[in-house]
């Protein structure tokens, strides 16, 4: 559990620290405004990421990267011609 608490640390920081600024304040805002409706997300983004559990992040690593279908490619470069 202490990656996902130092995770969860970072995330809040820098999402914090975005709030210093006038602008970061505005996109934060202006953000949850767009994405939600009210400009109250905002805050309760900031409470959601602290609500995250390991649970919650098995069940989203099990659902959006174990689960998902790859593709790979391989490029080479081609033999110049002389």
């Amino acid at each position: 559990m202490a990656e996902l608490d130092k995770v969860r640390t970072q995330l809040l920081t820098a999402a914090l620290g975005t709030r210093q600024t006038v602008a970061g304040r505005g996109v934060s805002l202006g953000t949850a405004l767009v994405m939600a409706g009210d400009v109250r997300d905002a805050d309760a983004e900031l409470a959601r990421l602290q609500a995250v559990q390991a649970a919650d992040v098995r069940r989203v690593l099990q659902q959006y990267v174990l689960r998902a279908r790859r593709v790979s490619a391989t490029y080479t470069q081609a033999k110049a011609k002389a």
